[in-house]
């Protein structure tokens, strides 16, 4: 588990409920697994990748109707 993960349950102990809003990929699903494996009993976590595009910016975008832009400014197709 990472270490910033861990610091929520030291310095936050009234958190029960973790949401989790990692990128819609294959890597990003790897790490929500790890992560919902490391989680001790006593937390109910909750997986929430975005329903379209491959992080939540992009699913943000594309609810607003902004366009998608590569690093080098060229329009993405969503």
């Amino acid at each position: 588990m990472s270490r910033g993960l861990g610091d929520v349950y030291k310095r936050q102990p009234h958190v029960k409920t973790l949401y989790l809003h990692l990128d819609n990929d294959g890597p990003g699903r790897l790490a929500a697994k790890a992560i919902l494996a490391a989680i001790p009993e006593g937390y109910e976590v909750k997986n929430r990748p975005p329903p379209q595009g491959k992080d939540v910016n992009d699913f943000l975008c594309h609810r607003l109707g902004i366009p998608i832009r590569s690093a080098k400014g060229k329009e993405l197709e969503r």
